[in-house]
């Protein structure tokens, strides 16, 4: 594991650590304020979770289409074969491939802008080949959709890139930081708009999230 790097089971850690943190002191104060309790950890969990990205990416990936149904918007599979461009093995192949990418462990990592060139350059080169030596198995057997392919294929990489870009700097990991920070802070005051509150405050869990960005991982 690389350098800045979390691995699931702190990241877990740190999530559960502010949520129990959240309802201590929601709970203790009596008052809620804009940023504590649901609303600031949906707001992290926003933050950091890239499933429904990855989601979507499989719908588009296959080809699928927006419709609206019985009073919902749903996808369905595209209405002639000849419009989807990858079968389902070559949708799984590249969704495996960018979930090792885009994920929690990419945008809460800390990389300068030459590293981050650097990794996606690679990424884009590494997929081009991919796609290229098993075109005929992912389902490009047609010349439209190997016409299709380049600009689908830079939609992947502008979207690695664009994940990669929130570690730049550890600018992502830091604005965690400042927002469990100043989460604290409101709520150890009653969310700023009155006295100091007068109950014994508790003890912080060396799983505090400030205390793991700012010691071992900064």
């Amino acid at each position: 594991m690389a350098e800045g790097d979390f691995n699931d089971a702190e990241l877990a850690a740190m999530e559960a650590e502010l949520r129990r943190i959240q309802g201590a002191n929601k709970k203790a104060s009596g008052v809620s304020s804009a940023f504590s309790g649901s609303s600031e950890e949906n707001l992290v969990k926003w933050q950091l979770e890239l499933d429904s990205f990855l989601e979507r990416m499989d719908h588009l990936l296959r080809c699928h289409i927006l419709k609206f149904e019985d009073g919902h918007v749903v996808w369905k599979p595209a209405d002639k074969p000849e419009d989807v461009v990858f079968n389902d093995s070559g949708a799984n192949e590249i969704l495996k491939n960018i979930s090792m990418y885009i994920n929690r462990n990419t945008i809460l990592s800390n990389y300068d802008e030459d590293t981050i060139n650097q990794k996606v350059f690679d990424f884009g080169i590494e997929l081009a080949d991919l796609i290229e030596g098993k075109y005929e198995e992912m389902g490009i057997n047609t010349v439209d959709k190997a016409m299709l392919y380049p600009i689908i294929w830079r939609e992947i990489v502008d979207a690695v890139h664009s994940t990669y870009l929130r570690a730049l700097n550890g600018g992502e990991r830091e604005s965690l930081t400042k927002r469990t920070q100043i989460n604290q802070s409101l709520d150890g005051y009653g969310g700023g708009m009155s006295q100091p509150m007068q109950y014994p405050r508790e003890t912080r869990s060396p799983l505090n999230p400030a205390r793991l960005f700012l010691g071992k991982y900064k």
